[in-house]
């Protein structure tokens, strides 16, 4: 959209991808306001904030704090301590499945 010169603004979400997917990777290669909707029912609110000219400007401000949180919280994450692979592997959960206890189920297929 960015490559194509688009100034219309974005509106992704749903079981497409999250928010913080959306503000970590999507937002910041668009120029225009990039707005995560968590399913289809709420864009129609989110749209009208965007076509109102008072209430524009208020849904940009609040929408690129959330999405600067979304960030930080990333890479506060992504920051965090892991044990070494070595330590991880030793540390690993250990299970005799020779000797584990596996129940088979009553039936397979559909329960109707």
């Amino acid at each position: 959209m960015q490559r194509r010169g688009m100034t219309i603004p974005l509106l992704i979400g749903g079981a497409t991808t999250s928010a913080k997917h959306t503000a970590v990777k999507i937002a910041p290669e668009y120029r225009q306001p990039t707005v995560h909707v968590a399913d289809a029912s709420k864009s129609v609110g989110v749209v009208d904030r965007l076509t109102h000219p008072q209430r524009r400007g208020e849904l940009i401000r609040e929408n690129q704090a959330e999405q600067q949180r979304l960030v930080e919280s990333f890479h506060r994450r992504r920051q965090g301590n892991l044990a070494p692979y070595q330590e991880a592997l030793a540390r690993r959960f250990a299970t005799d499945w020779a000797n584990v206890r596996i129940d088979t189920p009553a039936f397979s297929g559909r329960a109707c």
